[in-house]
């Protein structure tokens, strides 16, 4: 699994075929969301459509086919905003990613990395690169809302992060 000392190769995944394409091609990590039942222009991985596996079935098997493998799993919990209405709902979909034994959480709204803190559910939260971390005050605060890893814009350079 994962070192902090050496680089991740991080891929998407969207099903079990793309999971088990990309794990043979090196990935040491994966990500992936899982459809959400009842809404249609809305998910709440944030990913739209894409990388997200079409039921509980299949996540747990993507899962267990990269756990047997040495391949770390993150679950995209990047709901873009989170109303009072829609709390119940992602807890729901939080604990199916922590049922299937997903090893971390990629959270994409403050609010709900404040919720998912105060739950507290043993398992690393990562901050998603919907938050634009930018600066170190951000990264400072994040690392005090319980967050283990943040993934940086992509436009972002080397300079810049040193």
């Amino acid at each position: 699994m994962g070192s902090q000392n050496k680089m991740n190769l991080m891929a998407p995944a969207e099903s079990m075929a793309t999971a088990v394409n990309v794990i043979e091609a090196g990935a040491d990590e994966i990500y992936l969301g899982l459809e959400t039942p009842g809404l249609v222009n809305l998910n709440l991985s944030g990913r739209g459509r894409s990388c997200n596996a079409k039921d509980q079935a299949e996540l747990s098997d993507i899962v267990t086919y990269a756990h047997d493998r040495g391949v770390l799993v993150d679950y995209t919990v990047n709901t873009p905003f989170m109303a009072d209405t829609l709390e119940e709902m992602y807890i729901e979909h939080v604990m199916r990613g922590v049922d299937a034994g997903v090893d971390a959480l990629i959270v994409g709204e403050f609010g709900a990395l404040a919720l998912l803190h105060e739950m507290d559910l043993g398992i690393p939260m990562h901050a998603s690169v919907l938050l634009n971390n930018f600066n170190r005050g951000q990264l400072e605060m994040l690392k005090g809302m319980g967050v283990a890893k943040v993934v940086l814009p992509f436009k972002i350079t080397i300079d810049e992060i040193r």
